[in-house]
């Protein structure tokens, strides 16, 4: 941990509680080590119980291509979705175009990334119209597609054009607050992140 400083300053408190509640099932060096690797703005941006909930699921991915889990924030209208993949040019994208193809707003996205290129991406989403949390059933159709996605057996452009075109034309103003789609990126990808909030749109029905 000599060589990664930042990583012993940032996020400290929220960082400690990951690690005590980490400690009796994991390595401590496995724990550190993985904290070391992850970018000063996942501290940042990412409390303690997050923490903890995203390492187990990195630990348990294995030589899966990708493993993700599914948090229900009622108070809050909406789900959380951790996802842990190999990085790898158009997977932003490709998540983030399967969440809407599903039907689903995009509330905010973080996208954080390991020195040793694995991603580890973070998307808050909402049932669109309803602003409800993701139910069990449409979570589950959302997984299958995006590991299909990943494997390009799932065209995600066709998807959302086949969603876009579906859509009745909002006419109306909804009583509900406009909410802007917020994304956390730990490198420069503006590219994606115009994928990402074409995205958001799309499943707003403004485009």
């Amino acid at each position: 941990l000599s060589g990664h400083p930042a990583a012993l300053d940032v996020g400290g408190p929220e960082r400690a509680e990951a690690i005590r509640a980490l400690e009796s099932s994991f390595a401590l060096d496995e724990i550190e080590r993985h904290f070391a690797m992850m970018p000063d703005r996942y501290f940042l941006a990412t409390d303690g119980a997050t923490m903890e909930r995203e390492f187990r699921l990195l630990a348990s991915r294995g030589d899966t291509r990708l493993v993700a889990a599914w948090t229900a924030l009622p108070r809050e209208h909406c789900s959380e979705v951790s996802v842990v993949a190999g990085d790898a040019p158009g997977l932003l994208a490709r998540l983030a175009g399967t969440l809407t193809a599903h039907g689903l707003d995009i509330l905010n996205v973080g996208v954080h990334t390991r020195e040793d290129g694995i991603a580890l991406d973070r998307f808050r989403v909402c049932e669109a119209p309803s602003h409800r949390p993701v139910r069990e059933e449409r979570a589950a159709a959302v997984s299958r597609d995006r590991l299909a996605a990943l494997e390009r057996s799932f065209d995600v452009d066709a998807a959302l054009e086949k969603r876009r075109t579906s859509q009745p034309r909002r006419t109306t103003k909804s009583s509900r607050p406009h909410i802007e789609p917020r994304i956390r990126f730990d490198q420069e990808a503006s590219a994606v992140a115009s994928v990402v909030a074409s995205a958001s749109a799309r499943s707003r029905g403004s485009v």
